[in-house]
């Protein structure tokens, strides 16, 4: 593997993050939204 500074994984890391918590946020939402019938 090609060695990647720090700072570019830190950035990947956090934005795989803002990243995660959008979709879990999008998921909610989407479950929030049917009706639980």
């Amino acid at each position: 593997m090609s060695r990647i500074p720090s700072r570019v994984s830190d950035s990947l890391r956090s934005a795989a993050n803002d990243g995660l918590k959008e979709l879990t946020l999008g998921i909610t939402g989407c479950l929030k939204s049917i009706p639980n019938t």
